[in-house]
């Protein structure tokens, strides 16, 4: 883990110290049908316009974000992400969860932000 110094102010709010954490691999991975099956359940929810820096790069990484809520239909994926992030953080951090939030499916396109 690397903490980042905070700066004096953010938003006009006092800024809080970001803790990054190193990138981890699973162990695991899913099959070619199993990642068909997320860029199906993924794709086929309601698209919104994405980006990174809250707007402050302007159309750098452009995206399509679609949110997937839970449903019947994404039990399955939410249990698998779940489990997933429980096991990596067990094995790696220790940190305290109690579930997920809601995942996004991001897709990027080329020529679609600099």
């Amino acid at each position: 883990m690397t903490e980042r110094p905070a700066d004096d102010r953010v938003g006009g709010t006092p800024a809080r110290p970001i803790t990054f954490f190193n990138w981890v691999r699973s162990e695991e991975s899913f099959s070619r049908e199993a990642c068909d099956w997320i860029v199906e359940i993924g794709s086929s929810q309601p698209a919104n316009l994405g980006g990174v820096g809250d707007g402050k790069l302007g159309e750098r990484r452009q995206s399509v974000v679609h949110r997937i809520v839970s449903s019947e239909r994404t039990e399955e994926l939410y249990r698998r992400l779940e489990g997933l992030a429980h096991r990596i953080n067990e094995k790696h951090y220790g940190l305290e969860i109690h579930g997920i939030l809601p995942p996004d499916y991001v897709e990027y396109h080329a020529g679609f932000g600099r």
